[in-house]
């Protein structure tokens, strides 16, 4: 199989994860809550760093946060979510309409990075709150015992993630 079709199948496989309704993935209410190490307040990001691509302009600001460790980036689990006005969203996110936007996130040791590659002005993105919540690798292990499994964990939405993951 060439380079090509292999890059097509997992550009494929990574879309068909992301676009799945939060919806799809039902909350287990018999399982007992999972205390998870931390989860952020609700933030504004006032600090944006752009650049301008050819079809879109990338904004990106860092949140530190010493909680993400090592053992959280290659064992655990980080899910983060933004809200504006009464809308929230679990990342990453397509948002289309008159603000065509792609939302995402990655984490690294103590820092969680904010993504959002923009196809018009985004007049959102200094509205818009963000909060994630850290899944150490023992609490997702005991998740993944009581049947979550990483993939259900990250289609959760926000309403269930914050019954399942408790602080």
């Amino acid at each position: 199989m060439s380079k090509h079709k292999l890059t097509i199948i997992g550009f494929s496989l990574v879309f068909l994860i992301t676009s799945c309704r939060k919806n799809d993935v039902p909350y287990n209410e018999t399982a007992d809550n999972i205390e998870v190490s931390k989860s952020s307040d609700w933030k504004l990001i006032a600090n944006w760093a752009s650049e301008k691509n050819e079809k879109f302009s990338t904004f990106t600001s860092a949140i530190e946060d010493g909680n993400i460790t090592t053992d959280v980036v290659s064992k655990g689990l980080v899910l983060a979510f933004t809200k504006s006005g009464n809308s929230i969203n679990a990342l990453p996110y397509q948002q289309s309409g008159g603000n065509d936007a792609y939302w995402y996130y990655q984490v690294s040791p103590s820092s969680i990075t904010f993504l959002i590659d923009a196809y018009k002005e985004n007049k959102t993105l200094k509205s818009t709150e963000f909060k994630y919540f850290i899944v150490t690798p023992d609490q997702l292990k005991d998740l993944e015992t009581k049947g979550y499994s990483r993939i259900e964990l990250m289609l959760l939405t926000y309403e269930d993630a914050v019954a399942l993951l408790k602080k």
